[in-house]
């Protein structure tokens, strides 16, 4: 028995999360790949409770939000439903001459557990030894360098920050990891630690489609990750032009599995990615954003999103070997594939891995 699966699954912001991450697809299209819609849509309500006028209506049109009331509602619910493995986390940054409004400072901390600081941009170096701890902190040490520089004609910067360290229901013996190659192209291969496992999973092979995908659970929050796989080392781009209408199955067949271990850690900044989408006004000084400070003059010089997985052998659960004559489906991701993070009610990461790396 199938089912569609769609990957973007929340229909009031569909286009948009198609768009977004086919932007980020093409726009690391030679480099591994984390990113976040859900996230950045969250950081974008954020913003958008703060805003007023033509601001207000280019992200109300990109999101496809109503009124405020609701996008509070819509959010807090988001915020709620976050499986607690996955950790996510907003950053205002907004230059000191600006005064931040009490009441924006409550709904932010209520409805998005986000932060805003005020800072003097004019001490570059104290600032950005601020926001690299912060992230630091908030990785658990895994991002520690997030900004370079902020000047001191910066308004304001949103950070978005995601950080993922799942465990596996069914755990990867560590004494199978073994060191093999991944051909990142026909014509390169680089040495991996790949991991080893015999099991049942739901899995497909998908001939019309050239792709193989397999399910691989986490142990809590119903969370899943689904890795999709070409048939050739250069079948990745055209993966990723199909994957939303991926057909996946029901029912479990017996796997072996070997996928290597990798750290991924990805930084985004989103203002020209959100241009496209006819956010601009929010960008520019034309920008109504009353609804966070006093002053008229203020808007938002980038969005910034940063987002780290780490896929290795940990679990808590050891995973049976399952014996028998049935034949057994070989899944070995040892060339460039997708995949997707994600519960029955949300998909929170996707990205791809071009070249597994595991010491960044």
């Amino acid at each position: 028995m199938k089912y569609l699966i769609l990957i973007f699954l929340a229909t009031s912001v569909a286009g948009l999360r198609y768009k977004f991450h086919r932007y980020l697809d093409r726009s690391h299209k030679h480099e591994n790949l984390i990113g976040s819609t859900y996230s950045a849509e969250m950081a974008l309500g954020m913003l958008f409770v703060g805003a007023a006028g033509e601001t207000a209506e280019e992200l109300w049109r990109a999101l496809n939000l109503t009124n405020r009331e609701d996008v509070l509602g819509k959010f807090e619910d988001l915020q709620n439903m976050q499986p607690y493995t996955i950790e996510m986390f907003n950053y205002l940054l907004v230059n000191r001459k600006y005064k931040v409004k009490e009441t924006y400072i409550k709904q932010v901390a209520q409805y998005f557990e986000g932060v805003i600081d005020s800072v003097d941009m004019n001490n570059s170096k104290a600032v950005t030894s601020k926001v690299n701890k912060w992230v630091n902190d908030r990785t658990h040490g895994t991002v520690k360098k997030l900004m370079s520089y902020v000047g001191p004609d910066v308004n304001g910067i949103l950070l978005n920050v995601l950080y993922f360290k799942g465990q596996w229901a069914k755990k990867f013996d560590p004494s199978l990891t073994q060191q093999d190659y991944f051909h990142v192209s026909d014509t390169k291969s680089i040495p991996v630690q790949m991991m080893v496992m015999r099991g049942r999973f739901r899995a497909e092979r998908f001939f019309h489609l050239g792709i193989k995908v397999i399910e691989l659970p986490f142990m809590k929050d119903g969370l899943v990750m689904l890795i999709y796989l070409p048939t050739s080392s250069d079948g990745l781009d055209e993966l990723e032009e199909k994957i939303q209408e991926s057909t996946l199955p029901q029912e479990r067949q017996l796997v072996n599995l070997r996928l290597p271990k990798f750290r991924i850690s990805t930084k985004t900044k989103l203002k020209s990615i959100l241009n496209q989408f006819g956010i601009q006004n929010l960008f520019s000084p034309a920008a109504n954003l009353t609804g966070i400070v006093e002053d008229s003059n203020f808007h938002i010089d980038d969005v910034i999103q940063d987002a780290f997985i780490e896929i290795n052998e940990d679990g808590i659960e050891t995973a049976a070997v399952t014996g028998g004559r049935s034949p057994a489906m070989d899944f070995t991701a040892n060339i460039p594939f997708a995949y997707v993070i994600r519960d029955s009610h949300e998909i929170y990461f996707q990205g791809h891995v071009i070249e597994p790396e595991w010491d960044i």
